[in-house]
């Protein structure tokens, strides 16, 4: 464009500017759809680059949500367990309370006053003598090889005051 002539050696002749300008509005007309595919390019690009980091952040977010959940349960169990441990104790004070506050004697005159309970008679109490030792005797048997106890004593006591019942 700048010079339409161009000499050689003998004559001068005038380029054909349509030529050119064809050529050159073609390489423009590349360039720019160059630019316009790299543009879609880089669209595409930022498009891949952002769905990448929204993906990413996603997946941050589930991963904290799971953490603050956890965390959450933990609380819950931790507070769960301070008011149990208060009940307990609670209780325990409940019933020590109520030990304090029971009375034999007066446990006994409600017995007597209102159930209509009477103190036994010397005819039905007995006493058991246990100051007897107690031991054991091994018997065992060659042939059978079975060891048998045979045991005296308190038990005996108990079992002789027992058939007395009967």
């Amino acid at each position: 464009m700048s010079n339409l002539y161009s000499y050689n050696t003998s004559s001068a002749y005038k380029l054909d500017y349509t030529y050119d300008a064809m050529r050159h509005n073609e390489s423009k007309r590349l360039h720019e759809e160059s630019k316009k595919s790299e543009n879609k390019k880089h669209s595409f690009l930022n498009i891949t680059n952002f769905i990448r980091v929204a993906l990413c952040f996603a997946i941050a977010f589930v991963i904290v949500n799971g953490y603050v959940k956890i965390n959450e349960a933990y609380s819950s169990v931790a507070k769960l367990e301070k008011q149990y441990n208060e009940i307990v104790a609670t209780n325990q004070d409940l019933q020590v309370k109520i030990d304090k506050a029971v009375d034999l004697e007066q446990l006994l005159t409600i017995a007597n006053e209102k159930f209509g309970m009477i103190s036994p008679e010397r005819y039905q109490m007995f006493y058991v003598d246990l100051s007897q030792n107690d031991f054991a005797q091994v018997c065992s048997d060659e042939n059978n090889r079975e060891t048998e106890v045979a045991m005296s004593g308190v038990t005996g006591t108990i079992t002789g005051a027992m058939n007395i019942f009967k």
